[in-house]
């Protein structure tokens, strides 16, 4: 949900050796954004997952299925807690639901993405990274 500098530099160096780039946005308030990043990235391919959606993960692998043979790396750059999480006095503003909320899609999108991806990365020497 939050395109960092750390990824939007490690996007760069994989393009500049000569990786082929795919980028995910959330939602469509978000698509216009990471559409310019893929520009001037050079990445051909911007695709919608919402990464608490099983069904929109097994739809992006499916059409990467598509396109790719096959997937070296997945970059898991996501993080978000609700914003009332994020407000005051941590003990105090914790709830949980806005903890599970955050640690579904700021953790266990990791997983959900590696299982989606892992058909993809058979028999490469891959990584997936966060």
């Amino acid at each position: 949900r939050r395109h960092g500098a750390r990824a939007r530099g490690g996007r760069r160096q994989r393009r500049g050796e000569g990786a082929e780039v795919a980028l995910t946005y959330h939602n469509d308030k978000l698509k216009d954004r990471v559409e310019k990043l893929a520009e001037e990235l050079g990445a051909k391919i911007v695709l919608p997952c919402e990464v608490t959606s099983d069904a929109e993960i097994e739809t992006l692998f499916a059409e990467l299925g598509q396109r790719w043979d096959g997937l070296d790396v997945i970059v898991h750059s996501v993080a978000f807690a609700p914003r009332a999480a994020l407000e005051g006095d941590n003990l105090n503003a914790v709830t949980r639901e806005n903890f599970q909320i955050a640690h579904d899609v700021s953790s266990y999108s990791f997983a959900a993405l590696a299982k989606g991806g892992r058909a993809l990365m058979q028999g490469r020497h891959g990584a997936l990274l966060t």
